[in-house]
């Protein structure tokens, strides 16, 4: 199971670009909270709700990570990012704990599994 859920502030605009097989994604950065500040890609297939995120807005995220891989200039590279399935803006408390008990559930699914 491929659960991730960061918290951190948007540190980038979102860019809307329309991939080779025509969907539209919008990508932009955070950087998650923690001891060591991480850059983490964000990729968003919702373009109504990615422009909810304005730079600076603090956030926590669920999704999971996903590398993409594409050919530039002749060549294959590829993508490592976090795709994000929800997302709550951290000072809307409510809607914090709704996002975390979402997860919470998938992980007592995967451990009934184990």
């Amino acid at each position: 199971m491929n659960i991730s859920i960061v918290a951190g502030t948007v540190s980038s605009a979102p860019e809307v670009r329309t991939l080779p097989s025509g969907d539209l994604v919008t990508t932009l950065s955070m950087t998650a909270d923690g001891l060591v500040k991480v850059s983490v890609p964000l990729s968003l297939t919702n373009e109504a709700t990615a422009s909810a995120l304005a730079v600076g807005d603090r956030v926590v995220v669920r999704g999971y990570v996903q590398r993409r891989f594409f050919r530039t200039a002749g060549t294959t590279q590829s993508r490592t990012e976090l795709v994000v399935s929800e997302f709550a803006l951290a000072g809307k408390r409510r809607d914090v704990r709704k996002l975390v008990a979402k997860v919470e559930r998938d992980l007592g699914e995967l451990a009934q599994l184990a």
